[in-house]
């Protein structure tokens, strides 16, 4: 489908550099024409781009239509969400299409009146994410995401007061999620376990009104990530398997998995290089993030965690990965990995084929891009 599509990411960094144009490569191997670039463009800068390039549409991922002064009223826009940044759903609801990361999202934005809402789940370039050998030699599991600072002992004495009065030490509440990010069916009542429910249960129910910033992202964000990260971590070593991490050089800062750490990678050519490395991903959520697909792509089975016990549903089954074969489950409550520490060289190198096939049969960014251009199409013949 020949159309013009006008493409922004967030900001410049290494990652949205690379995204970019692995997605622009997706929309014009679909067949379009695409311009843009890393960083947002506001008032008669993007107007005099829009003048000038005519698009059919235009796709920015976290950034809504209405956050964007005389943007023309004609024009089909399309945020793609995948971080909400301290923003609530009504506040993400202003665009004509609206995609969202994960299915569980869907019913946080009842709000929404545009002309198309769904999912879309990112994609991978397979030519620059590809095994280098024939066979995949490598042993190790790997995981690619930084990891919290650790804390320092005066955030650690902080008080927080609860809506009810309660006043809790900062570092009794850490203690609390560190344990539900691992053992969330203890916390859980039957309906849903999320963070805001664990916190709500404690009688900390200032997420709307918290003002202090830095305390808002602690207890929200950081403390849910490293109890999260660090418990899964620590089931790969308990069964005693090489582990390299990568990610920020937090990870030196932690004597257990100072060995461990092995820097940033911040290139396509480095993070391929990794995965021809190993043997697994490491994932620690239930959402698919854009290096599991890049992963997948280099042959690399993806050791998920089984998240029922948050009582959410778990994107991975929107998604036609077989579990066993390209995917496999491990238990939050268990100490160790016993999904993986049996298979032989022989599965894993079958595996490895059987992914790569798969990622590159259903899952690159051009399938990405056919996937919104259908959308586009099948809202146009509705003609509503």
């Amino acid at each position: 489908m020949n159309m013009k599509v006008l493409l922004y990411l967030p900001f410049e960094s290494h990652f949205y550099h690379g995204l970019y144009l692995q997605m622009k490569k997706g929309f014009e191997q679909a067949g379009c024409t695409v311009r843009g670039g890393c960083g947002f463009l506001d008032g008669e800068d993007l107007l005099r781009v829009i003048d000038e390039f005519r698009p059919d549409f235009v796709l920015e991922m976290n950034r809504v239509k209405t956050d964007i002064e005389n943007f023309p009223s004609d024009l089909l826009h399309i945020c793609w969400l995948v971080d909400y940044w301290e923003r609530t759903p009504a506040e993400l609801c202003g665009s004509d299409f609206l995609y969202l990361f994960s299915h569980v999202w869907l019913k946080d934005h009842p709000m929404f009146t545009g002309k198309h809402m769904d999912v879309l789940h990112p994609g991978t370039d397979p030519d620059l994410y590809r095994p280098l050998h024939p066979n995949n030699s490598g042993k190790a599991t790997i995981f690619l995401g930084h990891m919290p600072k650790p804390w320092l002992e005066t955030e650690l004495e902080r008080r927080v007061t609860g809506s009810g009065g309660a006043v809790f030490r900062f570092e009794q509440l850490k203690k609390l999620v560190h344990e539900f990010t691992l053992n969330p069916q203890d916390f859980n009542d039957g309906t849903i376990a999320t963070g805001k429910y664990l916190l709500h249960r404690l009688g900390v129910d200032f997420l709307d009104t918290l003002s202090d910033t830095v305390l808002h992202y602690d207890v929200y964000a950081r403390s849910f990530r490293e109890g999260r990260r660090q418990g899964v971590v620590e089931k790969v070593l308990n069964s005693h398997l090489d582990l390299h991490l990568y990610g920020n050089d937090s990870w030196a800062l932690r004597e257990r998995f100072r060995p461990h750490y092995r820097g940033m990678l911040e290139t396509p050519e480095e993070i391929n290089r990794a995965f021809n490395q190993s043997a697994f991903l490491l994932h620690d959520g239930n959402m698919p993030h854009f290096r599991v697909f890049d992963a997948m792509a280099a042959g690399l089975p993806v050791l998920k965690p089984d998240t029922s016990g948050y009582g959410i549903e778990d994107e991975w089954d929107f998604l036609d990965f077989e579990e066993g074969s390209e995917i496999l489950t491990y238990s939050l409550d268990s100490e160790e990995l016993t999904s993986i520490k049996h298979l032989d060289a022989r599965r894993i190198g079958d595996m490895h084929a059987r992914i790569r096939e798969k990622i590159v049969k259903a899952h690159t960014w051009a399938h990405r891009a056919e996937k919104i251009l259908g959308d586009i199409a099948a809202y146009a013949k509705r003609g509503d």
